[in-house]
């Protein structure tokens, strides 16, 4: 007796058992989304992937797929191990099939539904596809289970919005779907100059590399452009006594005072300092007992903007749209589309999916920021291309530095 098996995710190019036939074709009534977590094959316990799973739909649409045929003595070891395989799934049975060329038979699969314990349900297809980046299991790289999941629908010549939707946001993260993602080199001239990618960077486990001045050390997280006057985002630690000669910033240079003091000709500027050097502006830079700073340097270009000195201890933090989500505004100027901003998160505070055209660059200054199932702590750099920014969330509160919409500034240097 011959027993056929419809597969709708893995089991259409990876069936892993004999088969006397492969066929493909639909069943109704049923809808194809990525709810089902996976803490093994496409994830982790602490970081869960997403996979496909099968909820009831229109009984009128159809969900594609490809049905297998077990016959003989076959049958039996090869449910028993997907049996075993899918352990804590909803078996379904007796669902009619119709091939392609408009056979019909009665297929069984297994679902994952609202009483499995990994599952994980609706989510917007901004978060969803961030998910599925960030996730790797024993199968491998999340985003490879995608890719096949896509290229095989396409293949079998099928729609599914739901799908490539996500395909389409998660593109925006990892680039044209090439590979997964890569350890960076750091010490490159070209460092992250993909703007149209996500990166993430724990910059506390990166080196200090000396700079030209005695004293001065940096970590380049975005380099483009010759080695001493390219343009950049780094951290910059000033040992103590240490000091830069004299030097102009074309381009302007954007600087937030992470800890200790940083001294130019203006005074001295605390943690928590934040400032704009327009183009044409010179200083020499020191620093009496040390400090360490976020720069970006050619990064801040215009010859109307204004050179400005932020204690941001002395502004008042102010709501948000988001409840539990408060911002102080740093800079922000109608003539041009970007915007810096410090947010406060409370404990369990959620800041939703936000469009940024011009993408959206975080670094994390205390506490612990979640996106989606990852987590970033402190000096974590994080940077979003242009489009819908995941839900931003922190269970036990944090504080972050922001930079909204300014992707074009950092643009490589040709």
């Amino acid at each position: 007796m011959s027993k056929w098996i419809f597969g709708y995710g893995s089991l259409m190019w990876r069936p892993n058992f004999e088969y006397s036939k492969r066929s493909e074709g639909h069943i109704t009534g049923w809808d194809r989304r990525f709810w089902q977590g996976s803490i093994d094959h496409r994830g982790s316990p602490g970081c869960p992937g997403r996979v496909a799973t099968l909820v009831r739909g229109n009984h009128n649409e159809k969900l594609y797929g490809v049905a297998f045929e077990i016959s003989g003595n076959n049958t039996e070891s090869v449910m028993q191990y997907l049996d075993e395989r899918e352990t804590g799934f909803t078996k379904i049975d007796d669902v009619l099939f119709i091939s392609n060329e408009g056979e019909s038979q009665k297929v069984c699969f297994y679902i994952a539904d609202e009483e499995y314990p990994e599952y994980l349900g609706e989510a917007n297809v901004t978060d969803i596809a961030f998910q599925i980046y960030s996730s790797y299991g024993d199968s491998g790289w999340n985003g490879d289970y995608l890719k096949n999941l896509a290229h095989t629908l396409r293949r079998m010549g099928v729609e599914d919005s739901h799908v490539y939707s996500i395909e389409s946001e998660f593109i925006r993260f990892n680039g044209k779907f090439s590979n997964a993602p890569k350890s960076i080199t750091h010490n490159s001239l070209e460092v992250n100059t993909n703007l149209n990618v996500f990166v993430s960077i724990d910059t506390k486990e990166l080196q200090f590399v000396d700079s030209p001045s005695n004293g001065v050390r940096r970590k380049r997280v975005y380099h483009s452009g010759q080695a001493e006057s390219g343009r950049v985002t780094s951290i910059v630690e000033f040992g103590a006594g240490s000091s830069f000669k004299n030097h102009p910033h074309p381009e302007g240079e954007e600087i937030y005072v992470i800890g200790g003091v940083f001294s130019d000709k203006r005074g001295d500027h605390e943690a928590g300092t934040y400032i704009l050097n327009s183009e044409g502006f010179e200083h020499a830079p020191f620093s009496k007992d040390g400090c360490l700073l976020l720069v970006r340097l050619r990064q801040y270009h215009g010859t109307d903007r204004p050179s400005k000195v932020v204690a941001t201890a002395n502004i008042p933090w102010t709501d948000s749209l988001y409840e539990g989500v408060q911002k102080k505004i740093l800079f922000s100027d109608n003539a041009y589309p970007d915007s810096a901003l410090l947010l406060k998160f409370n404990e369990g505070a959620v800041h939703p999916p936000t469009f940024y055209e011009g993408g959206y660059e975080m670094f994390v200054l205390e506490g612990t920021l979640d996106i989606g199932i990852n987590s970033y702590d402190v000096h974590n750099w994080i940077r979003f291309p242009g489009g819908v920014v995941p839900s931003l969330s922190s269970v036990s509160g944090c504080t972050i530095l922001v930079k909204e919409n300014g992707l074009y500034l950092a643009e490589p240097i040709i």
